[in-house]
């Protein structure tokens, strides 16, 4: 037997098989960057609160989304998202709290604020159990309750005249991070 026809032939398959390797590597990540697009592009259509580029670069911000091979763990993915934006806002107010420059009324706004994404995340970790149990309607309901976290904590600044909330960016970024697991919720329904 040919020493080198046997070496080109196992050189041959090793490199058939590298190829092919590296094709479906490429073809998943194609796949699932794919599934972000088309449903941040969906959502952006049919909901104005969502913007197209904010929803695929909050999506894209959990590597887990690259692994999403379908709706249900892309809104899975995105519930998480959320659930870290509730808990990272909660010392972010008690930061604003402490630092003693705001007067009583917007102390007892921040409070409140603090408050409200707490429940925001006991909301959203209902709507984990809901996906889970593939109950979207009951999923969508508990997104809501925690979407309105985020614009009561803003409106009540509005209240009182000159009173300017602190936290105007971050409620819009939750909002609109909420709007997106609350579309997909509706998607599977």
């Amino acid at each position: 037997m040919n020493t080198s026809a046997m070496f080109s032939s196992s050189s041959m398959k090793m490199i058939i098989v590298v190829v092919v390797a590296v094709f479906l590597t490429t073809s998943s990540c194609t796949a699932n960057a794919s599934l972000v697009q088309e449903t941040c592009t969906k959502i952006a259509k049919s909901d104005p609160n969502v913007n197209g580029d904010f929803c695929v670069a909050t999506l894209n911000s959990d590597p887990a989304s690259g692994k999403a091979t379908n709706l249900e763990q892309l809104g899975m993915v995105s519930l998480r998202i959320c659930m870290t934006k509730a808990t990272n806002l909660q010392p972010r107010i008690s930061g604003l709290l402490q630092q003693g420059t705001f007067d009583q009324y917007a102390k007892n706004c921040l409070k409140d604020c603090l408050k409200f994404y707490s429940d925001a995340k006991d909301s959203l970790q209902s709507a984990v159990g809901d996906f889970k149990v593939k109950d979207f309607p009951k999923a969508s309901l508990d997104i809501t309750a925690a979407m309105d976290s985020s614009g009561t904590c803003e409106d009540q600044f509005g209240e009182r005249s000159g009173a300017a909330s602190p936290l105007t960016k971050e409620n819009g970024d939750f909002f609109q991070t909420t709007a997106i697991s609350l579309s997909i919720s509706a998607m599977l329904r």
